[in-house]
């Protein structure tokens, strides 16, 4: 069956590249009326009615159906006959839906062959795709149970249980699954999914629909057998707003009923309407509204699709399923939000090491299966492009990112290379999408390409056309900002394509304007008609990367991305690409410097938007590259100034915390003031004084209570009871060990030198396994057996996560680290530290983890004579870090909702009083020197807490504690005298450490 579609596919792109021959003066009749023949010829036998299964893409070709009858599909429209049964109508919307989402949306992702017999298909999205997941992590078990029993009311229902008995506490999160994208759609009935800009939400759309459509249940893991009859109605909400904006009188749930009947008689299925309604009524649809970003920003326009969206899935037609995509930041206002009691939201999550490899692996065996590539070729390019994601940090950084990974290897396959920068492979892209096909198509002809003939024939060249599309594309962006030409909200019209390509052409010919237009639509993929007379890019940041090229065109650059920032956030990013195309294409660098002396003036301004500048400021010179700003004096002058307005904004906990977790990332790789890097990135300056002790505190000696009180309602069993602990004097790092500290450590060959680990510890370097005979719970057992059998031998020789750039930023705590590893560190860095800092050093100290003790003062006990202690009693702790009572932009938590870690002391207003320690509450729990007991359920070193007692004993492979919480526990289990344990080989991405300067143990 599915040879058979090929062939007639086959035969209609053969048609269409003789029509194409012809009109450039060849005779192909003879050959052009044969295929007509042959194609008309064609009929399926199906047996009666067998339905076509199998990854069926039309594109632009026939959908074969059943009862031999061969659906004619072009463009997402139907071009048949009417069905003579409802059956027969439900296939011909399934098929359509199929062309509509089954290849990847870049017409030159197509390997076309050197005559019109070898023309290859396009890439097909089901076979390229690869799972999204969300960033809710959760208990695997709770998954299962929900997928099988129904539907969730609230995402907190998959946590695991905090009782200190549950074993998802003794695991934590790192070792549990996060929930994919799909789980997250099956569990919701309506969804709103957020992701950053080309995170893979129109993707997800389309796969979805793709899937449902060609009832392809392999493709769909989980999906309920009760709801394999669900039928996907897609909606582009921008689609909706253009056309809403023109219906004055259409209101309420009926006006988005009233836009998918449109629809559909535009795709000439209208007979398709009481199918859909009775599919809404019986709760067997599935409603894909894609891009509410894409809406206008005014409140009258969004705030109109949004109210109709409310009720036409609440209200009218409340049993079907909803699942609506957004911009993270556009959903960040609360005015574009719909209840989240109603529509609850997921966000995507970056792709994983894991994704990126399995992404390219996919990628390679589409082309393999699609462009009739050699497979060893395509074996040493997926091979290459692996290694230099892994190997080179700017691609590690764009990986993640599925939109632009697509980008790597579009442009890997095509040229066997990638470029250095983001602007320069967006470029590159543009040039394969916009010329690829007609210049291999001439070259093989012995001519140059149709579209460059067309235009020499007017005097210009590929560049004036490029530059023509870009003012187009800045044009078309920013319609998001003013609503009152609605037209452009859905794309590029013709006409206005036309009048601005007809510039080109001496006699300014319409004429040949529509014929460059009609090649582009042949011959190239950067240009699609959505609909016809509408054109748009491939994807939004196409879009946004040409208006950044058009930006970057003109003579007041500086001033113009001023005004645009004043217009919304939504210019960012064409700022960044305009920056980016300076830079990397005209390699033009004193008016990026210009742009961020704009940014960020000499003259301080405390206000979001002037902090918001900043932070775009230290992004703008990450495109320049610090090393290119510091070539100039007034380049280095830019950078040192904007490193300094950063660390305030960080110091000063300005912004919201996700704000403020980009900028302190943006400064982490800018070079944060903060750490000093010629001394192992130990901390330098704080609020701009010098750190007296390369950010060591000293906590001075004295008695303080230890556990919690037995009436506190709080606290846990083997918190208790609170008892008086006396101890010597030490030194306590300011902020979590950061990966920037940590590289030292692996560069310095830490992993290869045994005099820094504990006998245990070496032999877990060199493959040794935790002994878990003392865990007598079979489950938790296989459990851990599972999750430790993650890092065998070639996974030991750096942290678990290290090359993962999501948890990589400089400046955040080092994690997926087992105890081994922090106290390898320690010992590395004592021996470092001597030679740095001897005063830190009297007689019989080291530099180690800290003991549960020496953690729990620090955190919560009020130091002698501070301004603290004054106020309350000395043997009154806090509950938190920074005081007793909860409060709001204090700390990392899972409330705060950042869903990952965050750079070192963004949270100033959870710092302890007095001592100014940072992270102790959140963040990322932190190992501990203290043993807990040789299994993980129960305790054999309970309080009293005892130096003496070998709880401090640093061999053997005993259980060890951790302490603080993290950035998805809750408050009860963040509070200062919590106590979590986990065995010594145990690896999160959660767990980091912090290190003490203290008496060694063995002159307690």
């Amino acid at each position: 069956m599915s040879t058979l579609a090929e062939r007639i596919n086959a035969l209609r792109r053969k048609l269409a590249a003789y029509r194409d021959l012809q009109e450039l003066g060849e005779d192909h009749q003879a050959e052009i009326q044969a295929a007509e023949a042959e194609l008309q010829s064609l009929t399926i036998q199906t047996e009666g009615g067998a339905v076509v299964g199998g990854e069926v893409h039309t594109q632009g070709g026939d959908f074969i159906g059943r009862d031999q009858i061969t659906y004619i599909i072009s463009q997402g429209t139907y071009g048949g006959a009417a069905p003579k049964s409802e059956e027969e109508a439900l296939e011909i919307y399934r098929g359509v839906m199929m062309d509509q989402c089954g290849t990847l949306p870049t017409q030159a992702l197509s390997d076309q062959g050197s005559d019109v017999e070898t023309v290859q298909p396009r890439l097909s999205l089901p076979g390229v795709y690869i799972q999204l997941n969300t960033d809710i992590s959760v208990d695997p078990r709770k998954i299962k149970q929900f997928l099988e029993k129904g539907n969730l009311t609230s995402f907190s229902d998959l946590r695991p249980d905090t009782g200190k008995g549950g074993e998802g506490m003794l695991l934590e999160r790192g070792e549990q699954e996060v929930l994919s994208a799909l789980q997250a759609a099956i569990l919701m009935r309506r969804l709103v999914l957020l992701g950053e800009p080309g995170a893979g939400k129109t993707t997800f759309v389309h796969h979805l629909a793709w899937c449902l459509a060609a009832r392809r249940w392999d493709h769909l893991p989980d999906w309920r057998k009760q709801e394999r009859e669900m039928v996907p109605i897609l909606v582009t909400l921008r689609d909706f707003a253009y056309w809403l904006a023109g219906e004055k009188e259409a209101g309420g749930a009926g006006a988005l009923w009233q836009f998918i009947v449109h629809d559909l008689k535009r795709r000439n299925l209208e007979f398709c309407a009481p199918l859909l309604e009775r599919a809404l009524q019986a709760g067997q649809a599935l409603v894909l509204l894609d891009g509410l970003d894409e809406t206008p920003p005014q409140p009258e326009a969004r705030g109109r699709v949004l109210k109709i969206v409310d009720e036409f899935a609440r209200i009218r037609y409340k049993n079907s399923r909803y699942l609506l995509t957004c911009r993270v930041r556009s959903y960040d206002d609360s005015q574009w939000q719909l209840n989240n009691q109603d529509f609850p939201t997921a966000k995507l999550a970056p792709f994983n090491e894991k994704q990126i490899d399995d992404f390219i692996h996919a990628w390679h065996n589409e082309v393999a299966a699609k462009w009739n590539r050699p497979r060893d070729e395509l074996d040493k390019l997926e091979n290459k492009l692996k290694s230099e994601v892994k190997r080179r940090e700017n691609l590690r950084r764009l990986a993640p990112n599925p939109l632009l990974l697509t980008v790597m290897a579009l442009v890997h396959t095509s040229d066997g290379e990638l470029p250095e920068a983001r602007a320069l492979l967006y470029e590159r892209a543009v040039e394969i999408l916009l010329w690829r096909w007609d210049q291999q198509k001439g070259k093989t002809q012995g001519q140059e390409a149709r579209i460059i003939t067309e235009l020499r024939q007017a005097g210009r060249d590929r560049n004036d056309l490029f530059v023509r599309l870009a003012s187009l594309a800045f044009e078309a962006h920013r319609q998001l900002r003013d609503d009152e030409d609605h037209e452009r909200l859905t794309g590029i019209p013709e006409n206005r394509l036309i009048d601005e390509l007809r510039l080109l052409h001496p006699d300014k010919s319409r004429d040949w304007a529509a014929g460059v237009i009609e090649t582009m639509k042949q011959r190239s993929g950067l240009l699609l008609e959505r609909q016809p007379g509408v054109f748009t890019f491939p994807h939004r940041t196409f879009q946004e990367y040409l208006a950044g090229v058009h930006l970057a065109r003109q003579p007041n650059f500086a001033l113009q991305a001023l005004n645009l920032l004043a217009e919304g956030d939504f210019w960012r990013i064409v700022i960044l690409l305009a920056v980016g195309y300076l830079v990397h294409s005209n390699k033009e660098y004193l008016i990026p410097l210009t742009l961020v002396d704009n940014l960020c003036p000499p003259e301080k301004e405390d206000t979001p938007s002037a902090w918001r500048r900043a932070w775009l400021a230290g992004e703008a010179l990450l495109e320049l590259g610090i090393r290119r700003a510091r070539d100039s004096e007034y380049g280095a002058r830019l950078l040192k100034r904007t490193q300094s307005r950063l660390q305030e904004l960080v110091e000063n906990g300005r912004l919201t915390p996700p704000e403020r977790l980009e900028a302190a990332d943006a400064l982490g790789w800018l070079g944060d003031p903060r750490f000093d890097k010629k001394r192992l990135h130990l901390p330098a300056l704080l609020r701009g004084a010098p750190e007296p002790n390369l950010g060591f505190v000293h906590i001075p000696a004295g008695t303080f209570t230890l556990g919690s009180e037995k009436d506190d309602p709080d606290a846990y069993r083997d918190e208790k009871p609170a008892h008086p602990v006396t101890l010597p004097a030490y030194y306590i790092a300011r902020y979590p060990a950061t990966n920037a500290q940590y590289a030292h450590f692996i560069a310095a060959e830490g992993y290869q030198q045994e005099k820094y680990w504990t006998p245990a510890g070496w032999a877990w370097r060199n493959g040794a396994d935790y002994d878990l005979t003392a865990i007598e719970d079979e489950d938790l057992l296989q459990r851990y057996r599972e999750w430790l059998a993650r890092r065998p031998l070639e996974r030991r020789a750096a942290p678990y996560w290290w090359n993962d750039p999501q948890w990589g930023a400089p400046t955040r705590p080092v994690v997926g680290v087992c105890w081994y590893e922090a106290m390898a560190y320690c010992a590395w860095l004592d021996e470092r530290l001597r030679a740095l800092k001897p005063e830190l050093f009297p007689q019989n100290y080291v530099v180690r983890l800290p003991s549960e003790a020496e953690w729990e003062k620090a955190a919560r006990a009020p130091l002698a004579n501070s301004p603290a202690s004054r106020r309350q009693p000395a043997t009154k702790n806090r509950m938190y870090a920074w005081g007793s009572e909860w409060q709001e932009d204090c700390a990392n938590i899972d409330e705060t909702n950042l869903k990952q870690t965050s750079p070192a002391g963004i949270f100033p207003k959870g710092r302890t009083p007095g001592s100014d320690l940072f992270d102790l509450t959140g963040n990322v729990w932190e190992w501990t020197h203290s043993r807990w007991g040789r299994g993980l359920l129960r305790l054999e070193y309970p309080y009293p807490w005892k130096p003496d007692d070998g709880r401090e004993d640093p061999s053997g492979a005993f259980v060890r504690v951790v302490r603080g919480g993290s950035w998805i526990n809750n408050r009860r289990n963040a509070r200062c005298a919590y106590r979590l344990r986990n065995v010594p080989d145990y690896f999160v991405i959660n767990v980091g450490f912090r290190c003490v300067v203290s008496l060694a143990f063995s002159e307690f």
